[in-house]
């Protein structure tokens, strides 16, 4: 599940989800609790209790803000906060935020959290590293853990709620600002294409809109991304997106800066001066209306292990080289069949 998409600033129903396993449980409740059996490599057949899914929320960005968020909508500073997504949701088995973002840190880091009832043996090979990862920091640097506590050792809650505030109120102020522009466009060119498809989730701090000519795009390093975007329940349509995120070191005067010049070009020298019909890789934007196709399932043959799940001590305490050699994590009924 993820909280804040990175580019898009979206995120999933968790409170959604869960209701939709409670209800699930009543009619199976192997999915909240099952009996699995397994063999150690000493040949022991053991059995542990486990849940039938696993559900972890990516909060990238969105984990290390909405917390203050919600404690300012707590002290009646605001009236919204977005879903509960940690462990207060009992489906949810684990979460991680990066600190290099909303926090700022001045390098990657990250900050992955679980049920110890549920602690995972690492993957033999990490995708984003290409290699596998041996040491107990991970791939990450071991002192950025010691900048994090420095940071919030220093600032406090205090503080993060009101810079969670402050960079919600540059969200507000951008989107605002885009969409007078967006009234003002359309008087000016009521029979052409003068739509910016302007965009954001709700509470998030990215705003999305068409993506804009490349001198802005330079001069602010604008992010543009091309998405499939759906037109209806049939229809779709490749669009290539700019993105603002209103992070801590944004303000109302770099906003009026850069909407003012858009204006400018797009009041002077035409709508698509300031909004250009073809993106930098040459595609039409925004391109064909094409049908959406519906959706393939996917067969079992590709599906495939991400994890291996500890089948002693339930964290630090195993044999991490005996277990992880994944002939020796195969079950009885396995090795029969081979």
């Amino acid at each position: 599940m993820q909280l804040w998409f990175t580019w898009r600033g979206c995120y999933d129903d968790v409170p959604g989800l869960y209701a939709m396993l409670q209800k699930l449980g009543t009619e199976f409740p192997w999915i909240w609790s099952r009996k699995v059996h397994y063999t150690l490599p000493d040949g022991t057949i053991q059995e542990d209790v486990r849940r039938g899914f696993w559900v972890h929320v990516d909060g990238a960005l969105g984990a290390s803000y909405a917390p203050f968020v919600e404690m300012a909508y707590n002290l009646g500073i605001i009236d919204k906060h977005l879903p509960i997504f940690d462990f207060r949701n009992e489906c949810v088995m684990s979460v991680c935020t990066s600190f290099h973002k909303w926090l700022g840190s001045p390098w990657p880091g990250g900050i992955y959290m679980t049920r110890t009832d549920y602690q995972l043996l690492p993957p033999e090979t990490v995708g984003y590293i290409g290699s596998a990862d041996t040491t107990l920091g991970g791939s990450r640097s071991a002192f950025t853990p010691l900048l994090f506590w420095a940071y919030l050792s220093k600032t406090g809650y205090k503080y993060n709620i009101k810079k969670s505030l402050d960079t919600l109120f540059y969200a507000d102020y951008l989107y605002d600002s885009l969409a007078k522009l967006q009234v003002e466009l359309k008087e000016k060119y009521p029979d052409e294409d003068n739509d910016i498809w302007l965009s954001r989730s709700y509470l998030s701090l990215a705003i999305r809109f068409r993506m804009p000519c490349q001198d802005l795009i330079w001069a602010y390093t604008v992010d543009t991304e091309r998405l499939t975007t759906p037109l209806n329940e049939n229809e779709q349509q490749d669009r290539t997106f700019a993105h603002i995120y209103t992070m801590w070191s944004l303000t109302p005067q770099l906003v009026d800066e850069f909407v003012s010049k858009l204006r400018f070009i797009a009041i002077n020298e035409g709508f698509h001066a300031a909004f250009p019909d073809k993106d930098e890789a040459g595609n039409p934007n925004p391109g064909p209306v094409v049908p959406i196709k519906p959706q393939q399932d996917v067969k079992p043959e590709h599906f495939r292990k991400l994890q291996y799940v500890p089948i002693t001590g339930r964290g630090f305490g195993f044999n991490y080289k005996t277990i992880h050699n994944k002939n020796q994590l195969k079950s009885k009924k396995d090795k029969d069949e081979e």
